[in-house]
């Protein structure tokens, strides 16, 4: 949501908690961590093709255990 709102309007950090999030280990982020990365790596391939910068870079994740780590590497042509 973030990604395509940043797209289309100007994003603003607010230096103060907004929200709690609540962790148990029924959480969808812990039981389906394979799907969350996978999940989370399509979104911003997708928003790079939005964007036409798909032909130029590639999204990467380094480390599969951090998903929210990803990297982003200029495209060998």
């Amino acid at each position: 949501m973030f990604l395509k709102l940043s797209e289309v309007c100007t994003i603003h950090h607010l230096d103060q908690i907004m929200y709690a999030y609540r962790w148990h280990g029924d959480n969808t982020s812990i039981v389906h961590k394979t799907a969350q990365f996978e999940n989370h790596v399509q979104v911003i391939r997708l928003a790079l093709e939005r964007l036409n910068l798909d032909k130029d870079w590639e999204v990467c994740s380094p480390e599969q255990e951090d998903i929210r780590k990803v990297e982003f590497r200029r495209k060998v042509t």
